[in-house]
Formats: C-alpha cells, sequence, structure tokens
C-alpha cells in the first residue's frame, strides 16, 4: 500500500507508478489516439486536381469524427497526471552524490510517463483543432522538462500548430532552433522533414518544398505515409515541367499498390508527364483509350477525356482537344469540380482565340461549377464579370442592327421570314418535347439496370427490399428533395442548370427577350407563334430608328472602353471605337471615344494616329478638359493646386463658423461658389453657408436656405444632413433651434486635405443633444488594460439556478483540459439580491483570458440544461473587477465587454 502514495519518493513508489501509468490510462488513451488518427485519415477525401497536402488534419470535417477518441487521450492523459505524479525529492543516503545521481535528485518528475501523458493531451488537443490547449501542453513540456529529450518532440508539435494557425514566422524560427540544436535526436529527423515539408506547401512555395520531401520520403518507415509523399513530389515535379522526374515517380506510386482513386490519377498523371516529355505520345493514347473501356472507370471518363484533350492541346490539335474537352463535361455527371476543369479549358481556347462570345459561355458555365477556393477564383469571376459586360453590349449592337434591317425589307419579305421563323418555333417545340422523352426514357432504363445491379443501396428497411428505384417512396422522395435543396425548382430544360440562361441568338427573330433595351420592363407571356411578337420590336417610325441607333451607339461605346480597360485587346477596343465614329461622329460620347483612340494608339507606339486623334480633340472641342490635358503640360498640376486652395478656403470657412464669425463663413463661400463651381466640396459649402443663415438669420430664411441644397445636390450627403435640418426646423421653435445649432459640431467629410479636423457628426446630436449615453457611463467607469490580470466571470441568478452545479462543472471542466495550471474556483458570491456570480482566477492577461472565454463557450456542456437567458459570462480586468463589484450593473459592462473585447 505504501506504493501507492505520490507523496514518498522510493523505488518501489517509483516503479509501481511507472508500472500503472503506463499500462493503464497511459496506454488506453494512446489507442484511443491511435483510433483517432485513422478516423481522420478515412474521412480524408483528396482533391487530385490540385497538389495534394501532405497532412490530413486540416481539415475540419476530418477531424470531427475523432473528437471522441481525443476527448478519450484527454482524460486518460490527465487521470495519469492527477493520479500517478510524483514530485517529492527521493531522501538522500549520503552527502557525496555523483554527477548522475546530482541530475536525478533535480528532476522535476519521478514518474516517466508523466511527461509522455502531457504530450498525449497536447496532440489531443491539436488534432481537435484546440490550438491554444494545445499550445500551452507543448510549451508546458518545453519549460518545466527542459533537460528531457520529449522537449524536442514538443517543439516540433508547436510547429505543427503555428503552421496551422498561419505563424508561419514563428514556425520559421522553431525550425531553425531544432536544426541548429546538435542535441536533436535522430529519431525525430524523418518527422522534421515531414513538417518542413509541409510548411512549404501549405504557403505553395513548392520549390522549397522539394528537398523536405525528397529526405522525408527516404527517412519515412511508413508505407501509406511514403506512397503519399512520393505523389506530392511527383506532382510538384510535373508543375515545374520535370516531366521525366514527375513519370518516374507517378510509376513508383503505381507500384506501391495505392488507393485505387490515387493509383488511376497516378496513371493520368503520368500519360501527361510522359507525352509532354519525350514519350510516344500515341502510345500514351492508346493506353488512355484502353482505360475509357475499363468498367472501373466509368466514374473516371470524364478525366481520362480530360488528360486526352491535354494531350491534344499540346500537339497544337486544338479541335481534336475541344472534342475531348467537350466528351470530358458531358460524362461528368457526378464530378462537379473536374466538369469546371473542362469549361474552363475549354473558355481558355476561346478566349486566346479570340471568340469571346463562346468564351463568356464556357466562363460563366466554369463558374457555375467551379468552387470558390480554387486558385485564382476572383480572377475568373472578374474576367467573367467583364465579358458578360462586353457580350451584353454586343448584344445589343447585333439585335439592334439586326431589327434595323428588317425596318427596310419590303411587307412580303418581312411576312415571309417571320413565318418561316414561326414553322421553325413549332418544330423546335415538337423536337424538343420528344428530346425530353427520350431524356426521361433513357434515364429510367439507366437506373433500372443500375437497380438490378445492385446500384441503388436500400436504406429503408426489408419492406422495400427489392423495389426498384421509382417504386420505392421513400427514396424518391428523398431524390426529390435533395434536388430541391441544392438546385430549387427547375423546369426540365436545356441550361436547367443556370439561373441566367441568356444564349446568344443566331437569328434576332429567335431572341426571347426581345429588345435588350427592354429588359428592365415587367415581363409577360408571349406567344412565339404570333406575328405580332416579332413585329413589336422593329422600329418602324423614325422616333423608334432614332431611340435604337442611340443603344447602339452607347453599346459600341461600352464595348470599346471593355476591350480596352478590362480584357486589353487594344485592336478590338479601336475597332469598336472606329466604328462607332464611322457611324456618327456627332454623338455623346464623340469627345470621349477620340480621347479613347488617342491612348490606344499612344499604348500601342501608333504616334501618328495618336497625334491625329489628338488634332481632332483640340480643334472640334477646344474648351474640353482633355483638349487642356493635351495642350497644357501643367494642366494637371494647375488643377491640383486649384483642388488645395478650395480644401484651405473651406477648412478656414469652417473654422470661422466654429468662432461664431458667420459673416466670414458667408464671405467663403460666396467666393467659392464663383471661384470653384465644380469642385466637389461646393455641396459642403452650401450646407456651411445655410448653417450659418440658421444662425444670423429668420427661421423663414433658414429653411429657404436648407431647400436650396436639398434642390441643388440631390445625391449627396450634405442633402440628407439638410433634410434633417429642415425636419427639425419644422418642429421647434426659433430659440430652441439656435440653441441646437450653438451646441452641434459640423461633419467635415472627407475633404482630401489631411490638416482638416474631423469632427462628429451633427445629426448625431439631434435628437436630444443633452441626453447622457450609456456609452459615455462605460467609458467613465472601465479602463482598457489588456496586459492587467483577468478573471472568468459568470453571473446568475440563484432563484433559476443551481449555482453549486455550475461550478462543480466548471471545476471538472479545469480538471480535464486546464489540469495543469494553478486555477482558483471562487464559492457562489452575492452580487446583488438573488443575483451571484463564480470567478475563475487568475489569468495573467486579457488574450489568454479569452481563449479560456473561447473554450468554455466551445462546451457547452458546462451549462447544459440551461437557457442562454439564465447567465451571464465575461472575462474583467483585476482592475475593473473592484467598480464591477462596487456598480454591480451587469448591462453596463456586458456593453463594455462586447465592445472592447467581442468587438461587437
Amino acid at each position: 500500500m505504501a506504493g501507492c502514495s505520490t507523496e514518498k519518493n522510493t523505488r518501489m513508489s517509483r516503479s509501481y507508478h511507472n508500472l500503472t501509468a503506463h499500462f493503464n490510462a497511459y496506454f488506453n488513451g494512446k489507442e484511443s489516439m491511435k483510433t483517432g488518427v485513422k478516423k481522420i485519415n478515412d474521412a480524408n477525401k483528396d482533391d487530385f486536381d490540385r497538389i495534394l497536402p501532405v497532412t490530413t488534419y486540416s481539415k475540419s470535417e476530418n477531424v470531427s469524427s475523432a473528437f471522441p477518441d481525443m476527448d478519450n487521450s484527454i482524460k486518460k492523459a490527465s487521470k495519469v497526471i492527477k493520479l500517478h505524479s510524483i514530485t517529492a525529492k527521493p531522501k538522500r543516503k549520503t552527502s557525496k552524490m555523483s554527477k548522475k545521481k546530482k541530475e536525478f535528485y533535480q528532476r522535476p518528475e519521478f514518474c516517466k510517463w508523466v511527461d509522455n501523458s502531457y504530450m498525449l493531451m497536447g496532440k489531443a488537443h491539436f488534432f481537435r483543432q484546440d490550438y491554444f490547449q494545445a499550445t500551452q501542453n507543448f510549451e508546458y513540456i518545453i519549460s518545466r522538462f527542459d533537460k528531457d529529450e520529449i522537449i524536442y518532440d514538443a517543439m516540433l508539435w508547436m510547429a505543427r500548430v503555428y503552421i496551422e494557425e498561419k505563424k508561419y514566422d514563428l514556425a520559421k524560427e522553431m525550425f531553425d532552433r531544432l536544426e541548429g540544436d546538435k542535441e536533436f535526436p535522430k529519431r525525430l529527423k524523418g518527422e522534421l522533414e515531414l513538417v518542413y515539408a509541409d510548411f512549404f506547401t501549405k504557403q505553395e512555395k513548392y520549390e522549397d518544398a522539394v528537398p523536405r520531401l525528397l529526405k522525408a520520403i527516404e527517412k519515412s518507415k511508413n508505407k501509406t505515409e511514403k506512397t503519399r509523399l512520393k505523389f506530392i513530389l511527383a506532382q510538384i515535379y510535373q508543375r515545374k515541367k520535370e516531366y521525366n522526374s514527375a513519370s518516374n515517380l507517378y510509376a513508383e506510386v503505381i507500384k506501391r499498390n495505392p488507393p485505387y482513386e490515387m493509383a488511376f490519377n497516378a496513371k493520368i498523371n503520368r500519360a501527361e508527364s510522359f507525352s509532354s516529355g519525350n514519350g510516344d505520345k500515341n502510345e500514351i493514347k492508346k493506353q488512355l483509350t484502353k482505360m475509357l473501356r475499363d468498367d472501373k472507370n466509368i466514374d473516371y471518363q470524364d478525366q481520362i477525356y480530360y488528360s486526352l484533350a491535354n494531350i491534344e492541346l499540346k500537339e497544337k490539335n486544338t479541335d481534336q482537344a475541344i472534342k475531348y474537352y467537350l466528351l470530358s463535361a458531358k460524362t461528368s455527371i457526378s464530378n462537379p469540380n473536374q466538369q469546371a476543369l473542362s469549361y474552363l479549358a475549354l473558355a481558355d481556347i476561346y478566349f486566346v482565340r479570340p471568340d469571346y462570345p463562346k468564351a463568356q459561355q464556357y466562363y460563366d458555365s466554369t463558374m457555375t461549377f467551379l468552387n470558390n477556393t480554387y486558385p485564382g477564383y476572383d480572377e475568373l469571376h472578374t474576367k467573367t464579370v467583364h465579358l458578360n459586360e462586353l457580350i451584353e453590349n454586343l448584344n445589343i449592337i447585333y439585335y439592334e442592327d439586326s431589327v434595323q434591317k428588317l425596318r427596310n425589307l419590303p411587307q412580303k419579305e418581312l411576312d415571309k421570314i417571320i413565318e418561316d421563323r414561326i414553322a421553325e418555333v413549332i418544330r423546335e417545340e415538337e423536337k424538343q418535347k420528344e428530346l425530353l422523352e427520350q431524356q426521361q426514357m433513357d434515364r429510367l432504363l439507366l437506373m433500372q439496370n443500375q437497380q438490378n445491379k445492385g446500384g441503388f443501396a436500400n436504406g429503408s428497411g426489408d419492406n422495400q427490399g427489392g423495389k426498384w428505384y421509382f417504386y420505392n417512396q421513400m427514396t424518391v422522395g428523398s431524390g426529390i428533395a435533395e434536388f430541391k435543396r441544392k438546385w430549387g425548382t427547375r423546369k426540365l430544360e436545356d441550361n436547367w442548370r443556370r439561373k441566367n440562361k441568356t444564349v446568344i441568338s443566331v437569328d434576332v427573330l429567335a431572341d426571347d427577350s426581345g429588345n435588350p433595351a427592354d429588359s428592365t420592363k415587367k415581363t409577360t407571356k408571349v406567344d412565339k407563334k404570333s406575328k405580332d411578337y416579332y413585329m413589336k420590336g422593329i422600329p418602324f417610325s423614325d422616333t423608334a430608328l432614332l431611340a435604337s441607333n442611340e443603344r447602339i451607339y452607347e453599346a459600341m461605346y461600352n464595348a470599346g472602353r471593355v476591350y480596352k480597360d478590362k480584357l486589353y485587346d487594344y485592336p478590338e477596343s479601336i475597332k469598336s471605337f472606329e466604328g462607332l465614329i464611322a457611324r456618327n461622329e456627332n454623338t455623346d460620347f464623340t469627345l470621349s471615344t477620340f480621347y479613347y483612340l488617342y491612348k490606344i494608339n499612344k499604348l500601342i507606339k501608333n504616334e501618328d494616329r495618336a497625334e491625329y486623334y489628338k488634332n481632332l480633340i483640340v480643334t472640334k472641342f477646344p474648351e474640353s478638359s482633355y483638349a487642356s490635358m493635351l495642350t497644357n503640360p501643367n494642366y494637371i498640376a494647375e488643377l491640383e493646386a486649384e483642388k488645395a486652395l478650395a480644401n484651405k478656403l473651406y477648412t478656414q470657412t469652417y473654422v470661422s463658423y466654429l468662432q461664431g464669425d458667420y459673416k466670414s463663413v458667408l464671405t467663403g463661400c460666396n467666393y467659392a461658389d464663383s471661384a470653384y463651381k465644380e469642385h466637389v466640396l461646393i455641396p459642403k459649402f452650401a450646407l456651411l453657408r445655410a448653417l450659418a443663415i440658421g444662425k444670423v438669420s429668420s427661421i423663414d430664411n433658414f429653411k429657404m436656405a436648407l431647400n436650396g441644397v436639398i434642390n441643388k445636390y440631390p445625391d449627396t450627403e450634405e442633402k440628407t444632413e439638410a433634410q434633417h435640418y429642415l425636419d427639425y426646423v419644422s418642429n421647434v421653435k426659433l430659440d430652441s433651434l439656435q440653441n441646437h445649432l450653438a451646441s452641434l459640431q459640423l461633419t467635415n467629410n472627407n475633404t482630401n486635405n489631411n490638416n482638416t479636423t474631423n469632427y462628429t457628426n451633427l445629426i448625431n446630436n439631434s435628437v436630444n443633444p443633452d441626453t447622457t449615453s450609456s456609452q459615455t457611463v462605460e467609458k467613465e467607469l472601465y479602463k482598457t488594460n489588456e496586459k492587467d490580470a483577468h478573471f472568468y466571470i459568470v453571473v446568475v441568478d440563484k432563484n433559476d439556478v443551481d449555482v453549486n452545479r455550475i461550478r462543480f462543472n466548471i471545476s471538472s471542466y479545469n480538471i480535464d483540459f486546464f489540469s495543469m495550471f494553478d486555477f482558483t474556483i471562487s464559492r457562489p458570491i452575492i452580487l446583488d439580491g438573488n443575483v451571484q456570480m463564480i470567478s475563475v482566477k487568475t489569468f495573467i492577461d486579457k488574450e489568454q483570458a479569452m481563449k479560456y472565454y473561447r473554450s468554455v463557450l466551445a462546451n457547452p456542456d458546462i451549462y447544459s440544461g440551461l437557457q442562454p437567458t439564465q447567465y451571464r459570462q465575461f472575462v474583467i480586468s483585476a482592475e475593473n473587477y473592484p467598480v464591477f463589484f462596487s456598480d454591480k450593473n451587469v448591462t453596463t459592462y456586458m456593453k463594455f465587454f462586447k465592445k472592447n473585447y467581442l468587438g461587437e
């Protein structure tokens, strides 16, 4: 029995606790961790279109299934620490001790499984993605067991924490420390290379990752791990266009008999790498074609076609590549990511040609399926938006030109065209009906065939056994519900996945939208088999023709701008702008078009044409700002100087207002109105003048001045503020108004003058300028001090809540997850009447306290059975604690806490 005590440090007690700690709690905790790590690896779904991550524990969806196992590991490790830790020093038998004995007596812990248990607990927290708790464990090991080899394990896992938190500078510092330490154990060198490789790949620094991966592969003894690392290295070589190295590594991966999906992708990638090198391309194509015929690859046909398309594209067989990309997209039924890549490849081909209408269609389809985590997603989205804008304008030009041609046709010829179009619509409807019936039949046959092969899993019980899919109401209902959840209610039609089904029309009469310029009008049901449907869009009158031409001019100008500013296609931009001038040289867009043509020709070094358009601007529009810019080299500097003078005048005028010199305010505002008529500050001068009038004149004059601001500057902030004043004037007497104006600070919005003081918004004081806000009370009562010691507080009503139960839950939580900290949990303290509070202390600063607070929020068991309204929890500094206890106003402090701690 004496051996059971941890207070005595004898050979017997050490042996007993080492034995029981290792083969009971520690062993079970370690086994739980093994089970949890296996679950994480099994849950991982790799995206083989990207370079694989070195590790699988970064995805939250992977680790969630392992939480119970990791929690069990934490509990078992805590048990070892609590029941078997021996910190008492053994009795000395002699006064003289050897160096070895001195080191033994100086040890902080005499049960050799306690440090391992802290390590086990830290890893478990890490796998739960609770990086704060993991850090606490690893740092504790590094500081307390600094003479033991286990600190290197802890430092290496700290590096993992930094990588997951994207604190790459700290991770690099840790790597430097480990690599510079001569005592670093050999057993960990392979793991160091692995973590270092993860460090580089997560930052997409693949060049730096290569030597680390090579060393990690060399030192790894885990077959699965080594195979994965070889695949990743092959992907990097392929990306670097080192095709021979990539091909050889993929071959090694295939030989290692990996899971089927990895083996398949290794074969595909090897084929592409081999074809890009010096291999026999025809042989590679034969192998891929053979893979298409393998039943095991039915679900992967889209990837095989995509690979064949890539090979054809590299051989400059673009038309054949297009065919394969289309087949890839067509066979990509359950792989939206691959479908997106196939559409993207098609879009890029047509964009380079350039064939912008087709490129727009395929980019649009790409964005329908592409995951927003795809590298370069934002750039692709921007390109798609720009192409949509271009095609919208090109469609307008095409439509208006087409209907204008129809306008000039003889009536008999026009009638014939309309009749032919109506007949085509009828044929299309019949063909579409037949196609839909055939599609439905094909789907039914496919599903029946899969059902016969056992392709549909029956999860609805024995009473549904053997039923065909569509007779099983549960599976049908589930499928319908899932479809509606993802897509909503959609008609069975082409492009059903797309909400915007705008299609570029070959025949203007087939355009369902009619006139694109009328797209904002309310949609009404139309009959495409009616002659009126086609006649209504044709501009027969002179007024309609004029409006049609105006739409063309605007669309051509906008298309030119998109070509130049967004697609950087200068030849097409010139073509669009010059086409506009050729149609009509006297439009609202002529001056801007000349200037665009001047700038584009300057960019492409066509000095003669640039000079030609410069002369047109100067001779035809001599008073324009464009002419001033082109003829006066100092124009921009003079313009900036004028802006600076206007800003300075506004500042001086505003200061005069604050000083009560309203005569100077009126003088300054009048001068600005004459000297800087087009300046952005003019609305502000107008509002300042109105406020000065309110100070020195009658209420009627004040209203008149405010109305002037509202009417003259309708789309400005000043109009909104003037309206507020006008509303205020209507509800107060003159003396009250003047007192109110005296209490206000004028808003000084951004004037591009850094020397101008920013003042509080005058409207904010309009409701009740004498009321002291609770925000002011908070500022007066409480102070922010992030470095001060902090406490965690929970406040409850003892009549509604079992306070002792909450205290017990917090205590249990701390034992399970914070056993290495010496936190004190107070007894329930009466705050006010029935309101009681419990405190946990002491945290070294705000950061540590907030990490504890967030960890409690993530653990609902502490306050299980309670409604959120039955308790309030927060952290508070030691300096603010006595103030809070004296004030006893929880609501006031919660406002301070939410603002200064939660950022609300």
